[in-house]
């Protein structure tokens, strides 16, 4: 542990976040029986700074086992402060916004036995908080990265095989950038722990 490592260290608390949020949704199907509409917000108020971020959506059917839709939604999260544990100076750093686009098609073949959803999404971010190792273990890096877009396709798919086997897939390819940074040298490059292509099943019987 780190009391083990560095015994002489007396080791401070971290400054105290508090958030609080509510958020209001509403799906209204119009007259024509085929337009779904999705309508919604969040409040949020993280540590004395709030927002309100909106979420917008809709269904249209184009037959019995196609649809399309469209959703843009819009994101508020807390950094927490940081205390420095070699001088107890206290950090703090805006929160992190970002944004998301989705769309694609999805389907219910065979009685609904089968169904599917491809879904094209363009995601970005800004005010990312990356923290790294340094030299001075109580003392880390600190960066705040001034913009992260991530956009690619993800397809899901979930059948019924028989009346005792169910299969879910599903496949993501994500291409994902730096658009800018406190740090230079990460402009331009992928972010970390974001695979480009994903894969994932689950059977269940």
């Amino acid at each position: 542990t780190r009391d083990q490592l560095y015994p002489q260290t007396s080791w401070v608390n971290g400054a105290p976040t508090e958030s609080w949020g509510f958020f209001l949704t509403d799906q209204i199907t119009l007259p024509d029986d085929r337009t779904h509409i999705l309508v919604g917000a969040r409040y949020d108020k993280l540590n004395g700074v709030s927002r309100t971020t909106p979420q917008v959506g809709v269904n249209y059917t184009i037959n019995p086992w196609l649809s399309a839709y469209a959703l843009y939604s819009e994101s508020f999260r807390l950094n927490g402060s940081y205390t420095y544990q070699d001088t107890r100076e206290v950090v703090t750093f805006p929160p992190e916004v970002g944004r998301n686009n989705d769309v694609g098609p999805k389907v219910d073949l065979f009685g609904r036995r089968l169904s599917g959803t491809l879904a094209l999404f363009d995601l970005e971010r800004s005010n990312v908080l990356q923290t790294t190792a340094s030299p001075n273990p109580l003392r880390p890096y600190l960066n705040l990265s001034g913009g992260e877009r991530s956009r690619g396709l993800e397809l899901d798919v979930a059948g019924k095989i028989g009346p005792a086997l169910t299969v879910f897939a599903s496949y993501a390819y994500t291409d994902t950038e730096v658009l800018s940074s406190s740090n230079p040298v990460v402009v331009g490059a992928p972010l970390e722990g974001v695979a480009k292509n994903a894969v994932s099943a689950f059977i269940k019987y």
